[in-house]
């Protein structure tokens, strides 16, 4: 029988992992986050059992359309499947934050590699969102990204921050839809984001740990399938 159990932050993970590399009766895997790792292309610890995931946090693999309109199926009786995709609109509804939060998503990467001791972890929705639509303000965000090329530039010198940013986004042949979708936090930033959507176009508030759940239960998890190699 399988059974999960949550060890705590990433770094006692690790040590947990790194102190089982030998020979167990019980196989058994050590998930951990992606978090900035896997926006930056640092490679993961080579130790036996480990499996980082390939996006920021688990959470990000929440912000799944097909998922969430399925949820919101059961829950509006009002409006039919079609409807209810039509009004969430989740292709225009990423494409509108999108066009910000990669690019913040990358800046925030460059001032976390650099160490520049300014916090790129946990930002307050507030300082990136003025309504409760689920949508960016483009200007704080703006000014979030300002703030961490100062504070790059001060440490490391003029042009360390455009140069790096250049760098980290060369590094990925993707859009904003999936920069965002992949690598900007999905606990702290798109997963609320979406969460106000919901309340502002159904007046859908859902519980965070039922939501969550009934998600999960719907989402794509292709990316998982290399755990049954790395499980032993």
């Amino acid at each position: 029988m399988a059974q999960i159990f949550p060890i705590g932050s990433k770094s006692k993970v690790l040590a947990q992992c790194a102190a089982d590399q030998g020979h167990r009766k019980r196989r058994c895997v050590y998930i951990v986050d992606g978090d900035y790792d896997v926006l930056l292309n640092v490679p993961g610890p080579a130790l036996i059992r480990l499996f980082r995931l390939s996006r920021y946090c688990i959470e990000n693999y929440l912000v799944d359309e097909d998922a969430v309109v399925s949820v919101l199926d059961e829950e509006i009786f009002s409006m039919d499947k079609e409807s209810i995709r039509k009004g969430l609109d989740f292709p225009q509804w990423i494409a509108d934050i999108a066009c910000h939060l990669s690019k913040f998503v990358v800046a925030s990467g460059v001032a976390s590699q650099r160490k520049c001791g300014i916090a790129t972890v946990n930002i307050p929705l507030s300082e990136l969102s003025s309504c409760h639509t689920g949508l960016v303000d483009g200007h704080k965000v703006s000014q979030k990204i300002s703030d961490f090329e100062l504070c790059t530039d001060t440490k490391c010198g003029a042009g360390t921050f455009a140069a790096d940013f250049a760098r980290i986004k060369a590094m990925h042949s993707i859009g904003d839809h999936e920069m965002t979708l992949f690598f900007c936090s999905g606990k702290s930033l798109v997963l609320p984001l979406l969460k106000r959507r919901l309340q502002s176009i159904f007046a859908f508030t859902p519980s965070s740990a039922s939501f969550k759940l009934r998600v999960a239960k719907r989402c794509n998890i292709d990316d998982f399938r290399l755990l049954s190699t790395i499980i032993s």
